[in-house]
């Protein structure tokens, strides 16, 4: 995998789609938020509720990056 991939979607939204293996009844299989960090060994979101969730790379089965907000929506973003 090419080092630094994912270095220019640093804080854009992502919906992380946990592996099958990962999926238990009752619990969503993705979770949504920000791209706070990332390494080798997992990503690093930051939640809408400014908590964040560690998931490992062995728990991800796809990585879907949302596109970046127009100027409107990024000026009356909820910080």
């Amino acid at each position: 995998m090419q080092t630094g991939i994912l270095e220019e979607y640093l804080d854009r939204d992502i919906r992380v789609h946990y592996a099958p293996s990962m999926l238990a009844s009752g619990y969503p299989d993705f979770e949504e938020g920000r791209l706070y960090d990332y390494s080798d060994e997992g990503i690093l979101l930051e939640l809408p509720d400014k908590a964040l969730a560690y998931i490992p790379r062995t728990s991800i089965r796809m990585v879907m990056i949302k596109p970046k907000l127009g100027f409107w929506a990024a000026l009356t973003r909820s910080s």
